[in-house]
């Protein structure tokens, strides 16, 4: 649509754009911000009632014992080569799939 037949066009010079008195259609202005803002201050009643465990942090997690390596370094290419790869049409394949690699 052109420009100059927008509905916007109408509403130059007027103060609110149809938007009825001042402050409304703000973005987040009539809210007291967006998100979780202000819950340590306007917000604080809403987040005792509905988080209470907003502040605060849970324990320190050690990393998963099991955690099994699907990657294959660079540098590492050569001694896979020699192990599972194999020659086709002179070129040195591995098949990493195969391997449960990535």
């Amino acid at each position: 649509m052109a420009t100059r037949l927008r509905k916007t066009r109408k509403f130059r010079g007027g103060r609110n754009h149809g938007w009825g008195q001042i402050g409304q259609h703000r973005a987040s202005g009539h809210k007291g911000g967006l998100g979780r803002s202000g819950m340590h201050k306007h917000h604080f009643i809403k987040m005792l009632l509905e988080d209470p465990n907003h502040f605060g942090h849970d324990s320190t997690h050690p990393p998963h014992p099991y955690l099994v390596k699907k990657w294959i370094s660079v540098r590492d290419l050569d001694a896979f080569f020699t192990k599972f790869g194999k020659q086709e049409g002179g070129k040195k394949v591995i098949d990493v799939t195969e391997l449960g690699k990535k």
